[in-house]
């Protein structure tokens, strides 16, 4: 899944909005853990993600980091 959006939309909490309504669905089938790839200067999803109890971020390789965030704030699922 990407996620973008023209420049007009940014700004607007339409990300987060997504992200919440991703997340919760995923949850309503059992995913237990939203992983997601970025690069590292897109400062608007690192605020979003930060937002979200338990994510972790890990660096991939120069640029380029992989975050993760439980669907449900109060689990603390196992990493595999």
């Amino acid at each position: 899944i990407a996620i973008s959006l023209i420049d007009s939309y940014q700004g607007q909490g339409i990300g987060g909005l997504l992200i919440e309504d991703l997340s919760k669905r995923a949850q309503g089938v059992g995913i237990q853990i939203i992983r997601g790839v970025m690069s590292t200067d897109n400062t608007r999803i690192r605020k979003i993600v930060q937002k979200r109890p338990g994510h972790h971020w890990h660096l991939l390789e120069p640029g380029i980091e992989e975050f993760t965030f439980p669907t449900s704030p109060g689990s603390r699922p196992r990493q595999v």
